[in-house]
């Protein structure tokens, strides 16, 4: 975002809002800072993975570490 707002690159591709999270609203408060204005739009499909050692079991699992956006859409699932 600094790089926009100082005209250090001409676009910047961020992430706005997740179907299952919700709105993302860290980015809005960045756009507001660095006055930087939303000019198109990009859809992307997010799949997930849990990276285990070979044998583990899901019943196994007790403590899942990852970026606090990732863990809210995997909630439901762990």
């Amino acid at each position: 975002m600094q790089a926009l707002g100082e005209y250090v690159v001409d676009r910047g591709v961020v992430p706005i809002e997740n179907s299952l999270a919700g709105s993302l609203h860290a980015v809005y408060d960045l756009m507001l800072r660095y006055r930087v204005h939303i000019v198109g739009e990009v859809s992307l499909q997010v799949r997930h993975s849990l990276a285990v050692k070979p044998g583990t079991k899901k019943s196994d699992i007790k403590n899942v570490v990852s970026h606090p956006q990732a863990l809210m859409q995997c909630d439901n699932y762990l």
